[in-house]
């Protein structure tokens, strides 16, 4: 007679597979559009993010947050806007 083996952690398996298979890949608004095309807030955000020149470098959520054309129709509701508040936050704060 066999006795059940106990049932696994859960938590240490998906550690296991972290580990096996290295840190989750991010993946890009326009890679989040293009798996659910029809979220209008993927849309916004993928626009702002094609718009703010991609991933050209490390701080393209900061470009949008910071973004300077208040014309667009979109200026009001972009993403990461709360970068941009910590930024200013910030800023205050150094003055001081």
């Amino acid at each position: 007679m066999t006795t059940p083996t106990p049932p696994a952690d859960p938590l240490a398996a998906a550690r296991r597979a972290r580990i096996e298979n290295g840190p989750p890949k991010r993946t890009t608004p326009l890679e989040k559009l293009a798996k659910n095309p029809k979220s209008l807030r993927l849309a916004i955000n993928g626009l702002c993010y094609d718009c703010g020149g991609q991933d050209a470098d490390a701080g393209w959520r900061q470009r949008i947050g910071h973004c300077n054309i208040p014309t667009c129709p979109l200026y009001a509701v972009r993403p990461y806007q709360g970068v941009r508040l910590l930024a200013q936050q910030e800023d205050l704060d150094s003055e001081e």
